[in-house]
């Protein structure tokens, strides 16, 4: 393998996996993702557990579920100090930019990002917030050096936590202590089957077009090769078939055999990631979130 690869991750918000030519949707025209992914390995079943602004970007700058690096909402920032994925870049003799949105600053969505709130970027050109919608997203990775020019699929899940430590294995850099994603690098490869036990899904306080009083409420979950399993504080809420009900047409929720295999596996994550499963009150109260009553979001500026 190629030491010291270089890596440019490009990433979109609301952005579906469905949603791209290669993928089959006749409704959308996307010829040079197409041609890219013709040379690309295809990571079909990559999703974003907790597909929501904030979070996504703390765990794909840290590694870290939301609740470790503490972003349960948007208009957070991360707590802590950990390192992240520039860190560990820098250290392993990279040189690093960010450009786009960052939205990991805290409440004020026009605010300058000063040098020492950039997680260890070199190269700025960034800006806090403009302004997910579903679990599955797109994921493709060229490296023709290493993966060759052949369009290949991965069908193991990837979560958004697992995307700093798969670079960073990629990239040969060390992986940091505080990281909690999983280094799928060896899947990706060719050497090794990872297995993680599936991609954890949460909702950990409903809030913005999801809040308590549309519908939403605080979930935990499980997105494996072939099923998508989540559960409410009342027990199973929805078990998919992805492969024979891809558009999720039909809840297996009442299955109670396999509800029972998924319940299982989901109590195993949680204990892993020492998840309680706490209401979605006593999260924010936890992490001294003050929401918007009205909006059901949390209080920013512009």
């Amino acid at each position: 393998m190629p030491a010291f690869p270089n890596l440019l991750f490009v990433f979109g918000d609301q952005w579906r996996a469905q949603a791209c030519g290669y993928a089959g949707d006749p409704n959308v025209r996307t010829p040079n993702i197409d041609a890219f992914a013709a040379q690309s390995v295809n990571l079909r079943n990559a999703v974003s557990g907790y597909p929501v602004c904030s979070p996504y970007r703390a765990s794909l700058l840290t590694g870290q579920y939301p609740l470790t690096h503490g972003m349960i909402v948007n208009d957070q920032r991360i707590r802590g100090n950990p390192a992240s994925i520039a860190d560990a870049l820098n250290a392993a003799g990279y040189d690093t930019a960010y450009i786009g949105k960052w939205h990991v600053h805290g409440p004020r969505r026009s605010a300058f990002i000063p040098p020492e709130d950039r997680m260890g970027f070199k190269h700025w050109l960034g800006f806090e917030c403009t302004h997910d919608e579903s679990i599955l997203i797109p994921f493709l990775l060229r490296w023709p050096a290493s993966l060759g020019m052949e369009a290949r699929e991965v069908k193991s899940p990837l979560n958004s936590p697992d995307v700093m430590p798969t670079m960073l294995g990629l990239c040969g850099a060390p992986i940091p202590d505080s990281v909690e994603g999983c280094d799928f690098s060896p899947t990706i490869l060719g050497e090794d089957e990872v297995d993680d036990g599936g991609a954890y899904l949460a909702c950990y306080c409903p809030f913005h077009q999801i809040k308590y009083n549309t519908g939403g409420r605080d979930f935990r979950g499980l997105r494996t090769v072939r099923y998508t399993y989540v559960r409410d504080h009342l027990g199973p809420w929805l078990l998919f078939d992805n492969e024979a009900d891809p558009y999720q047409m039909y809840n297996l929720a009442q299955n109670e055999n396999l509800c029972a295999e998924f319940e299982a596996m989901l109590q195993r994550k949680l204990k892993k990631l020492n998840d309680p499963f706490a209401l979605g009150c006593q999260l924010l109260r936890k992490f001294n979130v003050r929401m918007n009553e009205e909006w059901g979001d949390m209080h920013y500026e512009w």
